[in-house]
């Protein structure tokens, strides 16, 4: 691969990359102003807003609209042309449009019916709370829709900047918000900062989407490509169906531990960031291109793209995981209590007791990070192929076997872990599914050799230094102060192990790009 051409740019990673980082740097900001502000009570939030949230696996950027929508739309733009690819857009607007604001509007007017079901862990205030909050969100179903079929013709395009900058000003909004007014408002605030956060999402991508000419515009009539863009959509939604069950399934299970969604919430938004700027960011930039080698039935530039895309997500991806697995108190520390004992001289609600069982949960967490990001890729490269059913029966797995491993959480030395470990096990069990489907999928033999001793190469010496860089952090760590001494500490920390890890890649030269 070195000798030829790279298919993958990194300008494109990068952009995408810079954004998502970007976007995971102030989600993490978002959760530690929420946990500093409302705790233990948040919960309440948490559960409400996965139910909303849950749609945007289905018509999210991620989720089975946009899975379904680019393959078809960057066929209809090869084949017939870019006037049939608008009119085939602005039809799938029109029809998602339409139902995604009735599904808001059922959906608000039943909360009081359906929540009792959700969340039956909470009493009766937090009940009316929970439901509550899940009303005032609704309008973020509708408004995500609209980004995400946007988003779709923007990548197609390899436009990426307006939309990947999206999420940011999201997070700026949810932090604002809350910062000035809960003390007036309450938790509420959250709700109204989610819907008006998404609003901003969708004004960001006015200016890029009017200039290709692909504004606001009603299509009543059917396109020609309907009917193979539904053949991928709906299996594609049964996916995420899948998905969403099990969402509830561990909503539920936390619901009976105070304080067990904070502390999920807050390892998923410390691994959300690797999970973003570097899976997220190439499957973004692969997608668009695999659909088109596909179309001209090119399997080796096919091929090669995904060595490109898997080589450049294990080599920064390893690391990461070993460092959370050895050192989550670092993280912990440095986002939930140290940054706020700095700035206020208060750790908020962060007890010391929810920051040792966030630790606990990060660590066990970490072991997924691998898997998680690899699947993520996997998926697109299914979706590529116009392959929606591979998808659906890996979380169809996923679910029958978080849904039997979730009680774990019963066993009263495991807790809230026990949710943990179940979904760690079955990220290493769909990965490893879509790894045998993908075996004979386009992919060359060789690519998967390649991978696997660059996998051993890169994981060896992420432990290696982990162990070393852990060794001097307990010497150490006693003798710190809290606040901006210790802040300052973990990270100096975290750059010496990506440092010496990068250094030895350059020594024995297997980086990711040679």
């Amino acid at each position: 691969m070195s000798g030829s051409k790279r298919l993958l740019s990194l300008r494109y990673i990068g952009t995408n990359s810079f954004w998502t980082l970007l976007s995971r740097v102030t989600g993490v900001v978002k959760q530690m102003i929420f946990t500093y502000l409302f705790g233990a009570s948040g919960d309440t939030f948490w559960a409400a807003f996965r139910l909303v949230n849950a749609f945007r696996r289905y018509i999210g950027e991620g989720g089975a609209l946009g899975s379904a929508f680019i393959p078809v739309f960057n066929q209809v733009r090869e084949q017939k042309g870019e006037e049939q690819a608008k009119l085939f857009a602005h039809r799938v607007m029109t029809v998602f449009g339409g139902f995604s604001l009735l599904l808001a509007v059922v959906l608000g007017g039943t909360a009081f019916w359906y929540g009792p079901l959700l969340a039956s862990g909470f009493d009766s205030a937090r009940m009316r709370e929970y439901i509550v909050l899940m009303i005032i969100m609704m309008p973020y179903i509708p408004l995500v829709n609209w980004y995400a079929l946007r988003m779709g013709v923007l990548n197609s395009f390899q436009i990426f900047g307006s939309s990947a900058a999206g999420p940011v000003l999201f997070n700026v909004i949810f932090i604002g918000l809350p910062i000035f007014f809960a003390g007036t408002v309450g938790i509420y605030v959250s709700a109204v900062s989610v819907v008006l956060g998404a609003l901003v999402m969708v004004l960001a991508q006015g200016r890029d989407i009017r200039r290709l000419g692909y504004g606001l515009r009603v299509v009543r009539e059917a396109h020609p490509a309907e009917p193979q863009f539904w053949g991928l959509f709906w299996p594609t939604a049964g996916n995420m169906v899948a998905l969403t069950v099990k969402n509830f399934l561990a909503t539920w299970f936390l619901s009976f531990f105070v304080g067990g969604y904070v502390v999920y919430m807050n390892a998923f938004t410390v691994l959300s960031a690797p999970l973003g700027f570097i899976a997220i960011a190439v499957g973004t930039v692969m997608m668009p291109m695999l659909s088109r080698f596909r179309e001209r039935g090119s399997s080796e530039e096919f091929s090669r793209a995904v060595e490109e895309g898997l080589l450049f997500l294990l080599f920064w991806t390893l690391p990461m995981m070993v460092f959370f697995i050895l050192l989550p108190g670092t993280v912990n520390r440095v986002l939930f209590y140290d940054v706020f004992l700095a700035l206020t001289g208060k750790s908020g609600r962060m007890t010391e007791e929810l920051l040792l069982l966030s630790n606990d949960v990060l660590r066990l967490f970490a072991f997924s990070l691998l898997p998680m990001s690899v699947v993520v890729v996997f998926e697109k490269i299914f979706y590529a192929t116009y392959d929606a059913k591979t998808p659906l029966r890996s979380n169809l797995l996923t679910l029958f076997l978080t849904g039997g491993l979730y009680f774990l959480s019963f066993v009263p030395v495991l807790g809230v872990k026990g949710v943990i470990i179940a979904e760690t096990i079955s990220s290493y069990v769909v990965m490893g599914y879509y790894f045998a489907g993908l075996r004979g999928n386009m992919v060359e033999k060789v690519v998967w050799r390649k991978l696997a001793g660059r996998t051993l190469v890169w994981l060896v010496f992420s432990v290696g230094v982990g162990f070393g860089i852990k060794w001097v952090y307990l010497k150490l760590e006693p003798m710190l102060p809290v606040g901006i001494g210790y802040i300052l500490f973990a990270g100096g920390v975290f750059a010496v192990f990506m440092g010496v890890y990068y250094l030895l890649s350059k020594i024995f030269r297997v980086e990711f790009y040679r």
